[in-house]
């Protein structure tokens, strides 16, 4: 099942139209609590968000700084499960049809859910992508092929010190933004 929705495609086109860059947020989500979160999500919305990346807490954020390490401490300690994770971006989509919602992760919250069912669950709360930000590139394929048989586009991250080869393929094999 492929989404036929592309709101990215959509929002870069809109910015080139109107000669304007894009305001991304990113928010912990369940930082401090589910309410909250759909609360700040939709407030960025009001706000001009054009997109948004969303996190889901993790308890070993080695890829993140002391920022996003504090909010996902602060998520987990209110006990927040990535099924609970996923309703916040349901209750967020149902009111904002159009905005790209993307999310930034860890390997660990896709496998011990199983990626088919992890992707899914994403695809049906309304997820246009997902960067999983220790998954390096030769581990990958396994990742975009259920992002395509699910409608979602796989970003990959682009390691510092990466070569020119490898950031070329990151960039064929990665979708979205």
């Amino acid at each position: 099942m492929t989404n036929s929705i592309d709101r990215y495609n959509d929002m870069f086109k809109s910015l080139e139209e109107k000669n304007q860059g894009g305001f991304v947020p990113f928010v912990m989500v369940g930082d401090p609590d589910a309410d909250t979160s759909v609360d700040i999500i939709n407030a960025l919305i009001e706000g001009g968000a054009d997109a948004l990346e969303l996190g889901f807490p993790y308890s070993d954020p080695i890829a993140d700084g002391p920022t996003i390490q504090n909010a996902a401490i602060r998520a987990l300690s209110h006990n927040i499960k990535t099924s609970e994770c996923f309703e916040v971006i349901k209750k967020v989509r149902n009111g904002n049809k159009n905005i790209p919602i993307g999310l930034l992760l860890y390997s660990n919250l896709v496998l011990k859910r199983g990626i088919e069912t992890f992707y899914q669950d994403a695809a049906d709360a309304g997820v246009d992508s997902i960067l999983i930000a220790d998954v390096p590139l030769r581990e990958a394929d396994r990742f975009i092929a259920m992002a395509e048989q699910t409608g979602i586009k796989q970003i990959l991250i682009a390691p510092p010190n990466a070569s020119d080869e490898t950031l070329a393929e990151i960039g064929e094999k990665s979708q979205g933004y």
